[in-house]
């Protein structure tokens, strides 16, 4: 039952990391024609990294220790 626990963890999480990741894509879509390209696509990387990085920590398994 634990395993069922983890999963809606991680549903919980990524979810909305997935509906903001597509508002950050549509402003880059935007952008392109703006010269603040670059600064987009560093806040992309940055919060990309993050929610990789969240859903990496939260498939962990701790009971192996």
């Amino acid at each position: 039952m634990k395993g069922v626990y983890r999963n809606i963890k991680v549903a919980g999480w990524t979810i909305p990391s997935i509906l903001l990741l597509a508002l950050i894509m549509y402003l880059i879509f935007v952008a392109k024609t703006i010269s603040i390209v670059p600064v987009i696509a560093i806040l992309t990387a940055i919060t990309t990294f993050t929610v990789v990085a969240m859903v990496n920590w939260l498939m962990t398994d701790d009971s192996k220790t």
